[in-house]
């Protein structure tokens, strides 16, 4: 007979068990979809324990969770996926709420969820499943599927014929308020691990002396996780020490109020889309703070409210890494463009010389930086002129963003656009727009290098102990740059820019006017046709 409620006082360990594995099992398998699993304060053994249907584990008190053994999981919730496979009739675009099969799917019916994917690996090892997204489907026609939202990032029909198929999710689990500590020695296992999940919830949970991520979950909808701490990790790097972390495509994110300290990334939006991350503190990160990309396949991500406080990497970075350019030591961030970044009200104070407060990797549209307070910490009296980093670094060709009301300081370049070579051209009409913006003690307020018929507008900005130039030139042209209402104090050493502005040709638009500098001296400012 299957119950409502029980709770695990009421289940005790048969004569042969060491642990309290088999009780929560037994417990878990005692309850009805739907029901709950109450925890009393105490300590508990256990590790491994299986969750496939909807219930609510809640935690009375102080619970505290061992594992049984090293590298073990404490949570494992994990649905199935259908054998068959679709290929798609033509490529899915951004913002297609339908897409076309080669055949008609036997096994999709509305409400159902499906992953959409293609066959893009990552250049370097050939690691599969990155440009994934999950989807809840609202209509089904012969060979046309309708989906309940739309496609985030371009998918190309697969070769191998597997663009599309169905799982089964485990739905509607809760897990609230418990903690646990990983034995010692560990180089693996998560607190919590999900798969293929609908409306997973995870609150108030505490992990120390991690060795995996304390929660990853991959291919899910409406995923939320609240109140969350994450501490001194034994092991980072190589997908070890993480906070949060989500694979293959996880569709509908909430991660909010949450602190770790000393992990490899706080949280990791590996191949995400439609994510919210708020009020969330990372102290120490041996690496970047928050991932919104790791291999480049990730969109329409809003972070906000969050402190990323002594990161030894970025604070804040999109990266492009699963992206080839022919060259096997190099990735080709054209390949790809990020869409919908929205980074709100955070604070980075990093202390690496060479990366960045915020980094994104490729061209980027959709973007919005806004009443953001970034500042570089240095632990010696280094010359800024003997640094590479920057307070926010975007790639100088096809993106889209506009930066407001933040506050940069200390970095060797305020705000910089570059990459590493290349002289792309601006396809289309995007334009940057920084307006609002606060430059202060660096060696120069602006740097572009590489990018042809750029086009940006700077207006409002305010600098101050800019060491060297107002704008730092290496190569490149715009189509537009108009630059007003700039203010200047405190820079006596300044030049306006150290080469002469290149623009793309007598077609090219913008002007230089309502600059207010406090240096007499200051040279002419240059004419812009």
């Amino acid at each position: 007979m299957q119950v409502a409620r029980i709770s695990i006082s009421k289940v005790d360990r048969t004569p042969y068990e060491q642990n309290d594995v088999g009780r929560f099992q037994r417990a878990i398998s005692s309850l009805q979809d739907g029901g709950e699993l109450i925890v009393p304060s105490g300590t508990y053994y256990l590790d491994s324990v299986l969750i496939r249907k909807p219930i609510h584990i809640r935690c009375a008190g102080v619970v505290e969770f061992i594992p049984t053994d090293r590298n073990k999981d404490i949570f494992i919730i994990e649905g199935t996926r259908n054998d068959l496979s679709y290929q798609l009739l033509e490529p899915a675009n951004r913002r297609d709420q339908k897409i076309n099969l080669s055949i008609n799917p036997s096994d999709i019916k509305p409400g159902d969820m499906i992953v959409v994917t293609d066959d893009s690996v990552r250049f370097k090892d050939n690691h599969t499943d990155l440009n994934t997204e999950v989807h809840e489907v609202f209509y089904v026609e012969n060979n046309t599927i309708w989906l309940r939202d739309y496609i985030r990032l371009p998918k190309s029909p697969s070769p191998s014929g597997v663009n599309v198929y169905k799982v089964n999710p485990v739905e509607n689990v809760k897990i609230d308020g418990f903690r646990y500590r990983m034995l010692e020695g560990s180089t693996c296992g998560r607190g919590i691990y999900a798969n293929y999940v609908r409306n997973l919830q995870v609150t108030n949970i505490q992990g120390t002396r991690g060795a995996g991520s304390g929660i990853q979950v991959r291919k899910a909808i409406q995923t939320r996780v609240e109140g969350f701490e994450f501490t001194n990790p034994q092991v980072v790097g190589g997908g070890q020490g993480y906070g949060i972390q989500f694979f293959g495509g996880c569709n509908g994110i909430t991660v909010r109020d949450g602190y770790t300290y000393g992990m490899r990334h706080s949280v990791d939006l590996e191949g995400s889309c439609e994510a919210l991350i708020d009020n969330v503190v990372d102290v120490c990160a041996a690496g970047a703070s928050f991932l919104l990309s790791h291999n480049g396949y990730s969109s329409d991500i809003t972070i906000q409210n969050c402190r990323a406080i002594n990161s030894a990497g970025t604070g804040i970075v999109a990266d492009s890494q699963a992206i080839s350019s022919g060259n096997p030591d190099k990735s080709s961030p054209l390949q790809l463009t990020f869409y919908g970044f929205q980074i709100r009200n955070c604070e980075i104070i990093n202390f690496s010389f060479g990366n960045a407060g915020i980094h994104f990797y490729s061209p980027c549209k959709e973007v919005f930086i806004e009443g953001c307070k970034i500042r570089y910490r240095s632990g010696s009296e280094q010359e800024l002129s003997k640094l590479s980093n920057a307070g926010i670094r975007l790639y100088p060709a096809q993106t889209d963003a506009r930066i407001a009301n933040c506050t940069i300081e200390g970095y060797r370049r305020g705000i910089a656009f570059q990459s590493p070579a290349g002289d792309y051209d601006n396809r289309d009409d995007c334009q940057i727009h920084i307006s609002n913006t606060v430059i202060r003690n660096c060696c120069s307020a602006l740097f572009f290098n590489h990018g042809r018929s750029k086009r940006f507008r700077i207006s409002h900005v305010h600098c101050e102990g800019i060491e060297q130039q107002f704008i730092e030139l290496n190569q490149g042209d715009f189509s537009y740059l108009q630059i007003e209402d700039v203010t200047i104090i405190r820079s006596p050493k300044l030049r306006f820019a150290n080469h002469k502005i290149q623009m793309t040709s007598k077609k090219s638009a913008g002007a230089v006017r309502n600059i207010f500098i406090d240096n007499k001296e200051f040279s002419p400012l240059p004419h812009i046709p």
